[in-house]
């Protein structure tokens, strides 16, 4: 991240460049008003060289009054579009997450994957806000006919709190651009387009359902669809030549395969038509598989996947918007990453007076006033060793240790020390058990519900649950596992694999001695075959 200058933008305050590009560069900003009023935001500005060039300004306010038409909560949300000291702007909403090229990144770094039910969450919501821009009207009813033309991993962004966002219509395509696009000329990233697209065809809604279906595909198999250099990724694009899902992530639902084959069809008849078909297969299919995925579920995977870089960004944040220059019509340098507030923790234990304003009221007025700021800081450094809020600690350790009052000094930072280990130890714990919640998420969407003994999702929330007797989710989770066992037990019968069927009927009794669903196979199971039969099979 580089970090400019805290400057004055009109109505803004630019704080610290977060990206550059051909065209533009992208400022995380403060938007300030009346009686303390503060939002994060982000301001994209235009390069000043490039204002020269009429064609790119021309692109540039394409893609702001495009922008400033979608309204959904699937893409992102545009404030503002104007001119300002003869460089034009865009505002838009700061966005608190990762994009899913990082979430990939981090994910095969750490062998953490998407699970399926994550996966097919987030491409459902990425239809959704396709869907609607597919078929967003102008204000005269006529069909803008937008096609975003560069669905991929940087381009969608998924918030903290398991929001889907589909950013950067710069690209898109509409029927009401002043630019337009000759055939033959290829825009977008090649590894993430259509057949049609590649080959520098005309394109429609079609073509963005194929991205999307590429990165579903992704998700899935935990590999890029296609391979090999530039020139090799775009012959294998136009041919939508690529390894079939089935053989690189074997055994998943078949209407998760019919559904990946359906949105990546070469043949532009054969592929889903529209985002809403496809969102609806997704949705069917998750139905079909008794899976609920949520925002709350993808919220829980994408902060344990990046449980430092969130915990860092959120101070990063807190620290930026309570950070005012005296004037901010002039330039001032802002902090960087290495930036320390001052080293006095509180004004009763300034530098001056530290030896003799210590005392029980100024213990229990530091306390309250800045003792647990303080406490939330050192919670927020573990694992962090360049952490400068311990070095604070740390300073204001040795200024109370040179108090007078030897005993005050020595009691008041033992109970600090002994909070702080307190909340050491149930941050480990609170850790322990989302990595669990993590683990038991997975191994269901892998089906590993009653066995391995050790590493299946019984299991992982049964240990959850020794750890947080009153955990709800570990407590929901073992009560659909029955069911899920019952599901997985119907299609061993369909496919006369009754041995099998039977030892899953077992294993989900065993949870649930009174489950109707798995009584009920049971059941039929007998009167199929008799007990002495499934024994003698079983020999």
């Amino acid at each position: 991240m580089s970090l400019s200058q805290n400057e004055k933008f009109g109505k803004y305050i630019l704080l610290d460049r977060i990206a550059v590009g051909g065209m533009a560069e992208v400022y995380r900003a403060k938007l300030t008003g009346e009686k303390g009023f503060e939002k994060l935001i982000v301001v994209k500005k235009m390069l000043p060289y490039m204002t020269e060039d009429p064609e790119m300004v021309t692109y540039f306010i394409d893609e702001a009054k495009l922008a400033a038409l979608l309204q959904h909560e699937n893409i992102i949300h545009i404030y503002d579009f104007g001119e300002m000291e003869g460089s034009y702007f865009i505002a838009m909403e700061y966005l608190f997450g990762k994009d899913l090229k990082s979430v990939f990144h981090k994910s095969s770094q750490v062998n953490l994957p998407i699970n399926l039910e994550n996966s097919l969450f987030i491409a459902s919501k990425i239809c959704e806000g396709l869907e609607y821009a597919h078929n967003l009207m102008d204000l005269h009813g006529a069909s803008l006919n937008i096609v975003h033309r560069d669905i991929s991993p940087q381009n969608i962004f998924i918030t903290y709190d398991g929001k889907i966002k589909t950013i950067d219509f710069g690209i898109a395509k509409t029927t009401t651009q002043t630019t337009k696009t000759q055939v033959g000329i290829i825009k977008g990233k090649v590894a993430y387009m259509s057949p049609e697209q590649a080959e520098g065809k005309s394109i429609d809604r079609r073509s963005d359902i194929f991205a999307v279906g590429i990165l579903l595909y992704e998700m899935i198999t935990r590999k890029e669809m296609y391979d090999g250099d530039t020139m090799q990724v775009l012959n294998k694009a136009i041919n939508a030549q690529y390894e079939p899902p089935e053989n690189l992530t074997p055994g998943l639902p078949p209407k998760v395969y019919e559904i990946l084959h359906r949105a990546l069809n070469k043949n532009l008849e054969k592929r889903y038509q529209s985002c809403g078909e496809m969102m609806t297969d997704i949705e069917n299919c998750l139905y079909d598989i008794k899976c609920r995925p949520n925002a709350k579920m993808l919220e829980k995977y994408i902060t344990s996947l990046f449980e430092k870089e969130y915990s860092d960004e959120k101070i990063k944040s807190i620290e930026i918007l309570e950070y005012t220059p005296e004037d901010t019509n002039a330039k001032a340098t802002m902090p960087n990453q290495n930036y320390q507030k001052t080293k006095v923790i509180s004004k009763e234990f300034d530098d001056k007076d530290i030896n003799k304003n210590i005392g029980i009221s100024n213990i229990i007025k530091w306390f309250i006033s800045d003792g647990k700021k303080l406490i939330l800081k050192l919670f927020s450094s573990i694992g962090n060793e360049n952490s400068h809020h311990k070095k604070d600690i740390l300073d204001f350790l040795k200024k109370i240790f040179s108090g007078r009052k030897k005993w005050i000094t020595l009691a008041s930072a033992l109970i600090i020390l002994m909070v702080a280990g307190l909340i050491v130890m149930k941050s480990k714990e609170i850790k322990h058990i989302k990595q669990l919640m993590l683990k038991a998420e997975i191994s269901t969407s892998s089906y590993k519900l009653t066995y391995p003994e050790e590493d299946c999702a019984f299991f992982y929330y049964s240990e959850v649950l020794k750890l947080d007797s009153g955990n709800h989710e570990a407590k929901q989770g073992i009560e659909e596992i029955p069911t899920r066992v019952a599901s997985l037990a119907k299609r061993r019968m369909k496919k006369l694999r009754y041995i099998n069927a039977k030892n899953l009927i077992e294993q989900g009794l065993a949870i649930d001695p009174n489950h109707p669903e798995l009584l009920s196979i049971q059941k039929e199971l007998n009167e199929k075959l008799p007990i002495r039969l499934l024994n003698s099979l079983k020999k």
